[in-house]
């Protein structure tokens, strides 16, 4: 083949893989904006991770408080019950002690009289 037939193929090739080869580096460039994309997105979700991460721990603290707090609540109730049974103990020990008052009241009275 002729030297100069060479030339005009390979021109020709260059003419014809021209657009091709546009299109590619278009290509590469829309892949290199995807990665931009997906590193950005991986970053949000990476902040999101880690704000639900603080938002479990805050609930898990607050849901510790919360069962302590019901705790002290049923050590209060249990007490409140006992010092109920105590102020009905004391209730009728004052009853008994106001009818023998009343019985004594009575006997000091007769015996006054008796006099």
């Amino acid at each position: 083949m002729d030297v100069s037939l060479l030339d005009a193929i390979r021109e020709m090739l260059k003419e014809e893989l021209k657009p091709i080869n546009e299109r590619l580096d278009s290509v590469g460039d829309n892949i290199k904006g995807m990665n931009k994309r997906l590193e950005t997105v991986e970053l949000e979700i990476s902040g999101i991770k880690e704000e639900h991460g603080l938002l479990l721990r805050s609930i898990e603290e607050k849901l510790q408080i919360q069962s302590k707090a019901i705790e002290k609540i049923e050590f209060i109730e249990g007490d409140i019950k006992a010092i109920r049974k105590d102020i009905d103990k004391m209730k009728k020990d004052i009853y008994l002690i106001e009818l023998v008052t009343a019985k004594n009241w009575v006997e000091i009275n007769e015996l006054k009289a008796a006099k």
